[in-house]
């Protein structure tokens, strides 16, 4: 099966490799919405990594699993500033990715509560 209709895997490569190296020169050119797109790919790409993992945990353990994640956004932001000659901002840059994954249970329990709804009145 083609990934596009019509192409081959390898014309997605290569446009999947363009959009790569676009960012790249943009993150290079000190292009600040660049810089958090570079670090949510990376978070949506290890999410995705983790997800089938962190859905065995209760949400407290994933939580737990979660913060690094969000840790690791928040770093490679970090990185790409002190790269680009910034000033570094402190440690109060990371106090939204631990806000972020104290918060992760009680999001998780109302982003399920519509799907709990529905299977105790047996209309799934």
């Amino acid at each position: 099966m083609a990934l596009l209709p019509g192409e081959g895997l390898g014309v997605t490569v290569c446009v999947t490799g363009f959009a790569a190296y676009m960012t790249g020169q943009a993150v290079a050119n000190s292009w600040k919405p660049a810089w958090h797109a570079l670090a949510y790919a990376l978070l949506a790409f290890f999410s995705i990594t983790l997800s089938r993992r962190i859905l065995w945990f209760g949400p407290w353990y994933q939580a737990l699993h979660v913060a690094p994640l969000l840790l690791l956004a928040e770093a490679v932001v970090l990185l790409v500033r002190l790269a680009n000659g910034a000033a570094p901002p402190g440690w109060p840059i990371f106090v939204g990715p631990l806000i972020g994954a104290a918060l992760w249970p009680l999001l998780s329990w109302l982003l399920l509560l519509r799907q709990r709804r529905a299977l105790e009145a047996g209309s799934l």
